[in-house]
């Protein structure tokens, strides 16, 4: 390790300090080089046809990994309307909603709760999936104020025939990543969905204050 290297290092964490203060872990100051070293990089690179880089600003790294997730929401969502393009469906919801029918009926609230939709949300993805004909809905024989919801012939047939077709859009939103990138991302994203899943079923009626105190407190 030579001085240049040290002094540079040195330099480095002395504006991490002016900008944040003092690093609270070591993790949370390489995660602020890296990202700070990468927007050089590109600036010293960019040209009339280049993007200019995203700018992370003071972002923490809680704050960067949820942007970058929205980002990803918003692509997908742009990629499926392409890949959804002349067959009837507007969204990506409900090509899904068609696919956790293939097996059983489902209940509207399961339907709902399966996707992790807002109820109002989850049911108006059900009415334009009925107003297309593609699902009907008959009273549940154990409680008639339920609705279950079936897929009807044109319902099955899309869903299995855009099945390859939505296969193909799962990997054009994997991108670039190798094997070993996806299968840490899977298990990372799976880690964190389960936590969510549990947190927002048991605090459903909270404010949002009061479920930032229980996960900054784990």
């Amino acid at each position: 390790m030579t001085l240049d290297f040290l002094q540079s290092l040195i330099t480095q964490l002395a504006a991490y300090e002016r900008e944040h203060g003092t690093p609270t872990n070591m993790q949370v100051f390489a995660t602020w080089l890296l990202q700070n070293n990468t927007m050089m990089v590109n600036a010293g690179s960019i040209n009339k046809d280049t993007p200019p880089p995203i700018a992370t600003g003071p972002d923490t790294i809680e704050a960067a990994i949820s942007k970058l997730l929205f980002f990803m929401v918003r692509y997908a969502k742009g990629y499926a309307k392409k890949a959804l393009k002349g067959t009837g469906l507007k969204s990506l919801d409900e090509y899904i909603y068609l696919v956790c029918l293939l097996n059983n009926p489902m209940t509207k609230s399961e339907l709902i709760h399966y996707n992790r939709h807002e109820k109002p949300t989850g049911m108006e993805v059900i009415r334009r999936l009925l107003e297309m004909g593609l699902v009907y809905q008959l009273d549940d024989i154990t409680d008639g104020r339920r609705k279950v919801i079936h897929l009807t012939n044109n319902g099955w047939n899309l869903a299995i025939q855009l099945i390859d077709r939505i296969r193909n859009l799962s990997v054009v939103v994997c991108g670039n990543l190798d094997k070993e990138e996806k299968f840490n991302l899977f298990t990372a994203l799976q880690k964190l969905e389960k936590f969510h899943e549990v947190l927002l079923y048991n605090n459903s009626f909270e404010e949002f204050d009061e479920i930032f105190e229980t996960v900054k407190n784990l």
